[in-house]
């Protein structure tokens, strides 16, 4: 498997390069490269157009500069821009893949899905990228069917962690459901904590179906899923990377349950409450001792989720939104570390109970004593809603494909969430006002 680029190293390569000769244009195409890399996209974007005045009108340089100005949270530039291309040719395949990806942005969805089909009609669904684009966004408008079948092959396109799982097991013949009962059927989980949750509800169907089922799941779910699923027969859970193989032994992929077992949005199980901590040592005794309204609180996601920088919350819009309600204690669901307020003094009514290097069991004990949980499109939000918590889900306008169109309230996914949504494109502070006052009608 070939190395991850070190992409400091290559901006000091090149600006070594280019100080020589500062025409370069490979040099400039590398280090623009290594920008966007590095998420600097005004910067990438700056020697792209750089290269363009030097070489003339470019596809595939006009479409680089599309993307930028998209993950620049430009929409209507990087369509401008791949509209021109498509202008000039029709055929250009790359370039109605790229007007897809900014149609979904745009949350135009049918929009986004024609063209999808049209790169497909010329490319093939062998185009990874746009297959799974298509794939998601056709599950995003209830096209459950092809959207899952589609979305068989995201593997060019899964995080590096779900990768070497799924290279890991694929040695394993894969498991076709109604065909084999007497096996051992492993599940390896995929992308992130949150999808693990979601996905956990459906281990206790597995387990009737074949003679024994193992997860294998994130660490810091170990302990939660394994006193939450005590009572299922033939289901245990070992860390990511454990494969315990057998003579008879069958793997399935986690989100690959959705289409293996046919399911859609109204057969989808298990909406209230799947998981539980409740019993859980040094999880009891808050309520009890609390008189003021208690909410738990996730505003931040991994840094390393490719759309963070749209899906968490600004730290100075948390500080505001807090203060804001001074009559609610607020409980932070992770370590001070995982939800940093980037130098804002933390507001009075604003707690961090979960120490470092708790596992998830803590948070889940922490979040069954809280009146509500608000947390943005992030693992929490998922946990809070396979224990049957109360929790308000942030979300961008057009967030992922789970939680349907921006229609969408209620999720079949957990019956006690309720979507929120950004009104407009990026509006957080109007949605965090449509909170407070949901909260002060609660809690005056």
């Amino acid at each position: 498997m070939a190395e991850t680029p070190d992409w400091h190293a290559e901006l000091s390569r090149t600006e070594t390069v280019l100080s020589r000769n500062a025409h370069d244009k490979q040099a400039m195409l590398d280090r623009a490269m290594a920008l966007s890399k590095l998420n600097d996209w005004r910067s990438a974007i700056s020697l792209w157009e750089q290269v363009q005045a030097l070489v003339g009108d470019m596809p595939p340089l006009t479409r680089n500069i599309a993307r930028g100005y998209l993950r620049l949270r430009d929409i209507g530039t990087a369509q401008s821009l791949v509209d021109g291309l498509l202008a000039r040719n029709t055929d250009d395949a790359e370039s109605w893949a790229v007007r897809g990806v900014v149609l979904m942005q745009a949350g135009q969805w049918e929009d986004a899905i024609d063209a999808m089909r049209r790169c497909a009609a010329r490319r093939g669904l062998d185009h990874a990228e746009n297959t799974l684009n298509l794939s998601t966004s056709l599950l995003t408008v209830g096209q459950w069917e092809e959207g899952l079948a589609l979305y068989e092959r995201r593997w060019p396109h899964v995080d590096a962690g779900t990768a070497a799982i799924h290279r890991q097991l694929s040695s394993l013949p894969a498991w076709q459901p109604g065909t084999e009962t007497d096996i051992d059927l492993v599940v390896g989980s995929e992308q992130g904590i949150g999808d693990t949750i979601m996905m956990a509800r459906f281990l206790p169907i597995l387990a009737k179906r074949v003679r024994k089922v193992t997860a294998m799941v994130q660490a810091p779910l170990l302990a939660l899923f394994g006193r939450s699923f005590a009572a299922t027969a033939n289901l245990d859970f070992v860390p990511r990377g454990d494969v315990p193989l057998t003579d008879n032994c069958r793997f399935v992929m986690s989100m690959s349950l959705l289409h293996a077992l046919n399911i859609r949005p109204n057969t989808i199980p298990s909406s209230l409450g799947y998981l539980s901590a409740a019993s859980w040592a040094g999880g009891s005794g808050r309520r009890q001792t609390r008189s003021r309204p208690a909410v738990g609180v996730a505003w931040q996601g991994s840094p390393g989720h490719p759309d963070d920088d749209i899906r968490s919350l600004p730290a100075t819009l948390v500080c505001d939104f807090l203060k804001r309600c001074p009559q609610i204690d607020f409980y932070a669901l992770s370590p001070a570390s995982m939800l940093p307020l980037h130098g804002h003094p933390a507001p009075a009514n604003l707690f961090f109970p979960v120490a470092e290097g708790e596992g998830l069991e803590v948070t889940a004990a922490l979040m069954e004593e809280m009146d509500l949980v608000i947390s943005i499109d992030s693992a929490p939000c998922h946990l809070a809603g396979a224990l049957g918590v109360p929790v308000w889900t942030l979300l961008r306008r057009h967030a992922d494909w789970r939680w349907g169109t921006a229609m969408a309230e209620e999720t079949p996914w957990y019956g006690s969430m309720a979507l929120l949504r950004q009104p407009e494109i990026g509006d957080w502070p109007r949605l965090l006002d449509k909170v407070i006052h949901r909260l002060q009608a609660s809690w005056p």
